[in-house]
Order: structure tokens, then sequence, then C-alpha cells
């Protein structure tokens, strides 16, 4: 290979390595939150790979929706119910294990604007309980999403943690005289 043909490699190289430092290494937003070392707008770029469907194995999820980044094989639901180990072709989305400290990063991700991201918010913080109570107040903003989704799904999960506030918000007000109509 002739010093040209060198030269045009390593240029290509390098400027394939700076655009792979730019998107990995550029600083986040300032006040984003983050868990397990990845900012907000880092899971918001990993939800991109994950997709939602209803399960076709009632053994998987009991018949709820699951995210997965590849649907689960008739092997992954057979080893899960006869507990024999074999190598699964689903990884789980941390943001959906309850736990408490993503709670900051889901209040930002029910903020974004993204539906995808939103209803990965509303079902990690369904998952986590009562521990959620703090993100009341992004719930109850959510309601007023245009999205149907999204804000039906903030509100079956303020029903489980603040049926006041879902009350209290305008769309579910109802005057004495509409509760007196039959």
């Amino acid at each position: 290979m002739n010093a040209r043909g060198t030269s045009l490699i390593t240029m290509t190289a390098h400027l394939v390595a700076a655009t792979l430092w730019w998107y990995y290494a550029t600083p986040t937003k300032q006040g984003e939150a983050s868990y397990r070392g990845r900012s907000t707008s880092e899971w918001q770029r990993e939800l991109d790979g994950w997709d939602v469907r209803p399960s076709t194995c009632a053994t998987c999820s009991k018949g709820a929706l699951i995210w997965y980044e590849q649907a689960p094989t008739t092997l992954d639901c057979l080893a899960q119910k006869t507990g024999i180990p074999v190598r699964s072709t689903i990884r789980r989305l941390p943001l959906l294990d309850g736990d408490p400290q993503s709670l900051p990063v889901l209040a930002q991700l029910l903020q974004s604007g993204e539906e995808k991201a939103q209803l990965v918010a509303i079902e990690g913080l369904r998952r986590m309980g009562d521990d959620a109570r703090p993100a009341v107040p992004a719930l109850v903003e959510a309601l007023d999403d245009e999205n149907d989704k999204v804000s039906g799904d903030a509100a079956i999960v303020l029903y489980s943690l603040d049926l006041q506030a879902l009350l209290r918000h305008p769309s579910f007000r109802v005057s004495a005289r509409q509760a007196d109509t039959p």
C-alpha cells in the first residue's frame, strides 16, 4: 500500500474515533440526573433500541406488556417456567427494576416530551410503588400531555399513588350537577 492509501485510512480512523468520542463523551446538560452511571439523556438514547409489545408467553409476563430489546424465544419462556438455566436473549431494562434511586431519571424522562421515554418513566414509577410519591407533581403534569396513552397511564399510576392529586386535576373534577345526573 502506498503512502497516500495509508494516509487516507489513518484520516478515516481518526474521524471515526472523534465521532464516537463526541457521541459518548459529550457533556450532558447541567442538572441532569443520573442512574447507574448514566445521565438522563444517555438513558433516553438507550431507549431508542428498546420496544414494548404484549408478551405472547403468559409464563414470562403473565400477559402484561414487557419491554425488551429482542422478543423472548420459546426457549426463554420454557427456561423461566422450568427453572433450567439457559442463556437468555432477554435483557432487562434497569429503569424498570423498581429501584428508588432511578426516581430522578424517571421524573426527567417523564418530562422529556418523547412518548417512549415517558411510557418507560411511567411504568418505572408504577413498579416503584409508594417510593415514587416524590414524582407525583411530574405525574400530575403528565395528565395534560396531548398523547392519550401518556396521560392515561399517568392517571392510572396517580390513582394508586395519590388519588387526591388525581381528583384535584381539572380534567377529573366532577361538578355536583354532573354527579347527580344518571
